[in-house]
């Protein structure tokens, strides 16, 4: 069963220059988000658990969660483009955790990408 939310994207116009040092947000296609809060070890405070699957059609591409400018609650899809890459279609995954919470976590979490905002529903993994 595919529990992840997904959110189909229009092909992306970003033009797709590989250099190391390009980090931006994600532009794959047919991204797809989940969001837990857990508690580990049974601490009374939750983390936060992020994760994000996608395609892309090119090989060493690097997915990784950023938080929005400081923003609680909000987090960016970021990927970085390699020097080099091969034209094939790579199934990609990235995921992110935070430390334990100071507090209660959120019913529904913000997720950006290339195509947008997303509200990404926080359920419970224990």
């Amino acid at each position: 069963m595919n529990n992840f939310v997904k959110y189909p994207n229009e092909k992306s116009t970003l033009n797709h220059e590989f250099n190391e040092s390009l980090h931006r947000p994600a532009t794959a296609a047919d991204i797809s988000y989940r969001a837990y809060k857990s508690t580990c070890l049974g601490r009374s405070n939750p983390a936060l658990v992020l994760l994000a699957r996608c395609s892309l059609p090119k090989t060493g591409i690097r997915l990784y969660f950023s938080g929005d400018n400081g923003k609680k609650n909000q987090f960016v899809l970021m990927e970085q483009l390699p020097n080099i890459g091969f034209p094939m279609e790579i199934f990609y995954h990235a995921n992110y955790t935070t430390g334990v919470q100071a507090g209660e976590l959120p019913d529904f979490i913000t997720i950006k990408d290339a195509f947008g905002a997303h509200r990404v529903k926080v359920e419970v993994f224990d």
